[in-house]
């Protein structure tokens, strides 16, 4: 059984915490944490245990253990099963169970109606959609947030490095637009060595609930920005993505909804509405060089531009804005010069990953849509069968 302690509240200087010992077996035993600035201190949630369950859910499931925690609110409580039932047919695991020493009607006041930021398209179309005049008053955004819970990778001290700098970045943004930026820093992804799990992917639904529930009492509305659409719908074990608007409906409570923003449009549709923004032409960071070089030993390298250009994440942004003839309106966030030198390289790329890439089956019907057809120097480059 992974057993969980009650969640204890501390303050420094600049930050809070709540922490609680996880006890995965006799011989291992760790503080998982969820620290925040401290101006927002007061909305962290130690009245239950309802961040660490589910961050200990996925490890508990894939070793075939129970959990038992102290506090656990009655929401949360009543759905474990469902929630478990689910994971269990995407990872293919028998349910466990759970014992909850008391289980609590939480009683929270919340305000705020956030999403996350990191300036991708994802972010920047959920952002835009919910600040506009058509977004109804009571669902647009207050608050950005940014969390560091998995993405930034499995090694605490080098995700936090990484999670600093798109920190920065957000901030700046934040600045800009006039909305409070929040943030999470956990060491929560330590949990997550097995092979079963220990791609982000795989949880990423899941680790957004834990920021999201560890500030339940900022948080009345939270948007999760899809990466994909409603029509990709399956149980997966290959990408939480598939099958996050039926998790997400049941870790809210009565006084938190959490919606998949976005989940009706693609990536390219995504991408169309942002190029008249000026702020999308402004702060769009769609880069994960950082992260790949660390995590993968990459090369990559934004030493003329903001983004990459040589990254998945550069690229297949790239190859959109260039079939839709927006290439010009972001050449202050990209190297229009590096792009143009490996064009016929990604769009063979494309070509070959489009029959199991929905970004790259996305980017050829628009491709194909806008008259492009594959030249015989594609060819040439598809036929010597060293892309990926």
């Amino acid at each position: 059984m992974i057993t969980i302690s009650n969640p204890v509240y501390t303050e420094s200087a600049t930050c809070a915490r709540i922490s609680a010992s996880v006890e995965i077996s006799a011989n291992h035993k760790s503080e998982i944490f969820f620290e925040t600035d401290i101006q927002y201190g007061s909305y962290l949630t130690h009245e239950v245990s309802d961040a660490f369950v589910i961050a200990v859910l996925l490890p508990a499931l894939v070793t075939q253990q129970g959990i038992v925690v102290e506090t656990i609110s009655d929401h949360l409580y009543y759905h474990f099963k469902t929630i478990v039932y689910l994971l269990g047919k995407a990872f293919e695991c028998n349910p466990i169970k759970l014992q909850a020493k008391e289980i609590i009607h939480t009683n929270f006041s919340p305000h705020a109606v956030g999403t996350g930021f990191s300036g991708g398209i994802d972010s920047l179309c959920t952002y835009i959609n919910h600040t506009s005049e058509e977004c109804p008053s009571a669902l647009r955004i207050t608050h950005l947030a940014l969390f560091n819970v998995g993405a930034y990778g499995n090694n605490y001290n080098q995700s936090y490095l990484d999670f600093s700098k798109d920190l920065e970045r957000a901030q700046i943004f934040a600045k800009e637009v006039g909305k409070p930026l929040v943030y999470i820093n956990s060491n929560i992804s330590t949990l997550y060595t097995h092979e079963k799990i220990v791609f982000y992917s795989l949880r990423s639904t899941l680790s957004l609930a834990m920021g999201i529930l560890a500030l339940q009492k900022l948080f009345r509305t939270y948007y999760i920005s899809s990466t994909g659409t409603i029509d990709d719908f399956r149980l997966s074990k290959l990408d939480q993505y598939y099958y996050e608007s039926a998790l997400v409906q049941r870790l809210g409570n009565q006084h938190l909804d959490i919606f998949i923003s976005e989940h009706d449009i693609n990536r390219v549709e995504k991408t169309r509405i942002l190029i008249e923004s000026p702020l999308a032409q402004k702060y769009l960071y769609v880069c994960a060089a950082d992260i790949y070089n660390s995590k993968r030993g990459t090369n990559f390298k934004k030493d003329t531009s903001p983004n990459c250009c040589e990254c998945i994440k550069c690229t297949r942004t790239l190859l959109a804005l260039d079939f839709m003839g927006a290439l010009d309106k972001f050449s202050d966030r990209f190297d229009l010069h590096k792009w143009l030198k490996v064009r016929d390289q990604e769009i063979a790329r494309m070509f070959i990953r489009k029959e199991r890439d929905h970004f790259a089956a996305e980017n050829w019907e628009l491709y194909t849509l806008s008259g492009g057809y594959i030249t015989p120097e594609q060819k040439t480059i598809i036929n010597q069968g060293n892309l990926r």
